[in-house]
């Protein structure tokens, strides 16, 4: 009798520590595109400047060398302006363009693909942590566009597969830029979108580490 019940409570507590296992959560991507004043755009007109807003978050987990594949279909919808990119390093905001912990978000030629390197700004990504990247950009295009996000751990190098993490979509239109001369206009006009998202955008995040090119 002892016995049996000596193995019915073994069995139950097996059960509450996987439970407890199941129940952490895993890391996960979000991705949007913003106006300047925070809200997410549906629709933008050719030319303008708005900002593809990426948050990743460790939950749980540690993240070794976290790094974020972002990519844009079509392709040419959008042209991002990576010397004012942005991304929260737990502490304060750090630009793209920082001699020091700067070209953080690149084009990766190998991958074809826009890559964020966290880690190289914060090191690995520590439970509870959590970085933001705000890289602005101009519409090139009109139709659907939308904009991937896919979070990794370790780098695309030397023939290894990075571990994939969650991925995370967001979809906006493209119009036609109204003129009274029929020309659609490319410059920028207002204040760039990634300085007036500091003052309404705030998170956490970490310390540093290598990249991948």
């Amino acid at each position: 009798m002892r016995k049996g019940a000596a193995i019915f409570l073994a069995i139950v507590l097996c059960l509450i520590f996987a439970g407890a296992v199941s129940a952490q959560e895993a890391p996960e991507v979000d991705v949007a595109v913003v106006y300047e004043n925070g809200t997410n755009v549906t629709v933008a007109e050719v030319g303008e400047e708005v900002a593809v807003d990426v948050k990743a978050s460790a939950n749980d987990a540690t993240i070794n060398q976290a790094w974020v594949k972002i990519t844009i279909d079509p392709s040419s919808g959008f042209e991002f302006e990576p010397e004012k990119a942005m991304m929260w390093d737990g502490t304060q905001w750090v630009s793209n363009a920082d001699p020091i912990n700067g070209d953080f978000f690149f084009w990766y030629s190998t991958g074809q693909y826009w890559a964020w390197d966290i880690s190289w700004v914060m090191g690995p990504l520590q439970p509870g942590e959590t970085s933001e990247l705000i890289a602005p950009g101009l519409v090139n295009k009109t139709g659907p566009i939308t904009v991937y996000a896919d979070l990794y751990g370790g780098y695309p190098i030397e023939q290894t597969e990075p571990y994939f993490y969650d991925s995370d979509n967001y979809t906006f239109y493209g119009v036609a830029a109204a003129s009274q001369n029929g020309t659609v206009p490319m410059q920028e006009t207002g204040s760039p979108v990634g300085m007036a998202l500091l003052g309404i955008l705030s998170i956490l995040g970490g310390a540093a580490y290598s990249k991948f090119r």
